[in-house]
């Protein structure tokens, strides 16, 4: 009779016997699902792998701009010397143009062409616009216009590091 306890239906001892379908189906799924499992923990650990790696550089980028945070500042203002000289260089050449002047060689055109973007024209940032706003007055207006937004722009950075960052540098922005 010990022999026979386990046996079931078919006879068979319980560890011979064939499982059932569903029996079957549900160890397929528990599988599947650990594998998923798996996998999810590995994507997991990747992801947080590379958050890890995006943060050491972070920590590098700040370390290394700590260490040379005056060459930086140098390198700020020969960047600002350089916009304000190529500006100059494309205002002076366009105001001599449109008085009449001798236009540049085709050289020299092209390259203050390249640089055309320092003259703070508004309405030539849009396709199109210089068929429909052209002359004097509108050229004015648009300059002017980029002026005062850029000056807002900085009056709002540093109100923002001023006033509610309570940054006593803050001034610097505007410099």
């Amino acid at each position: 009779a010990g022999a026979d306890e386990g046996a079931g239906r078919t006879g068979a001892p319980a560890r011979n016997r064939p499982r059932s379908t569903s029996t079957t189906k549900t160890l397929r799924h528990i599988g599947s699902a650990k594998r998923i499992s798996n996998r999810r923990d590995g994507e997991e650990k990747q992801v947080q792998r590379k958050k890890e790696k995006v943060l050491s550089w972070i920590d590098q980028f700040k370390e290394w701009r700590y260490n040379n945070r005056s060459e930086l500042r140098q390198l700020g203002e020969t960047v600002s010397v350089g916009f304000m000289s190529m500006q100059t260089l494309v205002l002076v050449t366009e105001n001599h143009s449109q008085a009449g002047g001798e236009s540049p060689p085709t050289v020299y055109a092209r390259f203050l062409n390249m640089f055309s973007f320092v003259a703070l024209d508004v309405f030539s940032a849009f396709p199109g616009s210089g068929c429909l706003f052209t002359g004097f007055i509108i050229r004015l207006l648009s300059i002017t216009i980029a002026f005062i937004l850029l000056f807002a722009v900085h009056g709002a950075v540093w109100f923002y590091k001023y006033k509610v960052q309570q940054e006593h540098n803050a001034w610097r922005i505007l410099k």
